[in-house]
C-alpha cells in the first residue's frame, strides 16, 4: 500500500512539474511617451495592472521590467534593450514591448486618470529564442464618450489591447 501511495504521489508530482516546466512565460515593458510628464502616470500603472490581470487570468505567467518614461528614441532603445536582456536572462519565452502615447495638449484635465489623455498603445512581440519580432500592432483610443472617460474606460481599452496581443500570441504558441 505504501508503494502504491508513493507511486501515485510521484506520478502527480511529475505531472505537475511537467506542466509548470512547459508553461509560457511572458515579460512586458511599458514605455510612456508623454511630453508633459516626467513621472510615470497613474494611468500607465493602471494599464500595466490590467495587462497582468488579463494574461494571468488566461494561465500565462507574466513578469515585467518597470514602467518608464521616455523622451526620445534613444531612451526607448536603452529601455528596450535593458528589458529584453532581463527577459532573456529570466527564462521568458516572449518579450512584449508596449508604448503608451499620451496627448494632453487639449485635455480638460491633463493629470487625471482619463482615457482621453491617451492617444494610443503600440506593441511588439519578440520571440526570445530567435530574438525576432513575431507580431506587432497598435490601437487608438479615438473619440471617447464622457461616460467612458475614466479609470474604467482605461481598463476596458487596455483589455481590448490585451485581447489583440493575446490573439496574435496564441497563433505563436
Amino acid at each position: 500500500m505504501r508503494r502504491v501511495k508513493f507511486l501515485f504521489a510521484t506520478a502527480v508530482f511529475a505531472l505537475l512539474f511537467s506542466a509548470s516546466a512547459s508553461a509560457t512565460v511572458v515579460a512586458f515593458q511599458l514605455i510612456q511617451h508623454d511630453p508633459c510628464q516626467s513621472e510615470v502616470r497613474a494611468s500607465s500603472y493602471l494599464i500595466e495592472n490590467s495587462l497582468f490581470d488579463f494574461f494571468f487570468d488566461r494561465g500565462i505567467i507574466v513578469t515585467n521590467s518597470p514602467t518608464a518614461v521616455s523622451t526620445d528614441e534613444s531612451v526607448d532603445e536603452q529601455l528596450y534593450y535593458s528589458a529584453l536582456s532581463e527577459a532573456s536572462s529570466g527564462f521568458c519565452n516572449y518579450f512584449i514591448s508596449l508604448t503608451i502615447d499620451y496627448d494632453t495638449e487639449n485635455s480638460r484635465n491633463p493629470e487625471a486618470l482619463i482615457i482621453s489623455n491617451i492617444e494610443k498603445i503600440s506593441w511588439n512581440i519578440f520571440d526570445l529564442k530567435t530574438g525576432k519580432s513575431v507580431a506587432s500592432g497598435s490601437r487608438k483610443t479615438n473619440k471617447v464618450s464622457p461616460e467612458r472617460d475614466n479609470e474604467k474606460g482605461i481598463s476596458e481599452f487596455t483589455s481590448k489591447v490585451a485581447q489583440d496581443i493575446y490573439n496574435h500570441f496564441m497563433t505563436l504558441s
